[in-house]
């Protein structure tokens, strides 16, 4: 008896491809098609939990760079995690040590993600990039500097 070869866009699937569609779940499949279509749109990735570590092993599989686009997080101290988060030779944002599995990774580590987003944002659009300086102060009269800091005139 010959094994069924699933055909997707032209491309025979692998075993991984295969085990996914298999035992891998509808929310699961779900995921590594939201993964790949976020990483082909150059969006952010926020990776908390097993389910999304296995979910981004198999898009990986599928394409390779769509890695570049995620950011781990992590809730909780599970030893599973750290193996699955090790495949891609990263480390996580934020370990919080948290027995939660509900995503509290990712909602907390937002945040930090969106504000060091507004910082390289406002950096790239301002009118000189680097340190800036403070603003000119005003030219002082002649009764401000006779009566000085901390003098009542």
């Amino acid at each position: 008896m010959k094994r069924p070869v699933w055909i997707f866009r032209e491309t025979v699937l692998s075993l991984h491809e295969q085990l996914l569609a298999a035992f891998g779940g509808f929310e699961v499949a779900m995921m590594v098609g939201l993964m790949l279509v976020a990483a082909s749109k150059r969006h952010l990735i926020m990776v908390d939990g097993m389910a999304a570590c296995a979910a981004l092993l198999v898009a990986s599989r599928i394409a390779a760079p769509v890695t570049d686009y995620c950011v781990f997080c992590r809730s909780n101290g599970h030893q599973g995690l750290d193996t699955a988060i090790g495949l891609f030779q990263a480390s996580a944002l934020l370990e919080l040590g948290m027995e939660s599995t509900d995503g509290t990774g990712a909602t907390l580590a937002w945040p930090l993600i969106k504000s060091a987003a507004a910082l390289l944002t406002e950096v790239a659009e301002g009118e000189e990039p680097g340190p800036t300086r403070p603003a000119d102060l005003p030219a002082l009269g002649d009764d401000a500097r006779r009566s000085g800091p901390g003098t009542l005139t």
